[in-house]
């Protein structure tokens, strides 16, 4: 026992249930950490990842209804084009962002993908529509970018829940 009356062995059992209780708290808070940043990247991620696919697919099909509408002398062919520049003006502003976020949360190699198989064919398809020079096989690259792009997709959002 100490002088005053509380014997040594509590006092010491008390301190190390004391620096247990500190040490669990700051365990749990340090993982629990982890765990919302974790979830707070994949939503960010999904976010990202809507936002290029509904931007992809806006750029692709106005590509294509313009080609529609020019082939079958559709008389809606100037709100096509319209419409197509305004997308492609939304698009150019957030090309920059795509391709960073893209890196940062995916990687070189899908940055890398994305800018070659999918940014700039799409890019390509779309200046023919708009300059009426497309040829016999349009609506083939049509089809292949459709495709290209949603392989792309899926691949990215499987990759957001890694």
């Amino acid at each position: 026992m100490t002088n005053d009356g509380f014997p040594r062995r509590e006092i010491v059992l008390l301190l190390a249930g004391a620096i247990i209780s500190v040490f669990t708290a700051f365990v749990t808070n340090f993982f629990n950490e982890k765990r919302e940043e974790k979830r707070f990247n994949v939503q960010k991620k999904l976010e990202l990842n809507d936002q290029i696919a509904k931007d992809l697919g806006k750029r692709l099909f106005l590509s294509y209804e313009i080609f529609r509408k020019r082939r079958d002398k559709d008389s809606t062919l100037r709100i096509a084009i319209s419409q197509y520049k305004q997308v492609k003006e939304e698009w150019n502003l957030k090309i920059y962002s795509y391709e960073s976020l893209l890196q940062y949360y995916y990687g070189e190699s899908i940055h890398d993908d994305f800018k070659n198989n999918i940014y700039k064919p799409l890019v390509e398809f779309g200046k023919q529509a708009e300059y009426d020079d497309v040829d016999s096989l349009y609506y083939k690259n049509y089809v292949k970018l459709h495709n290209s792009n949603r392989r792309f997709v899926s691949k990215i959002y499987q990759l957001s829940n890694e």
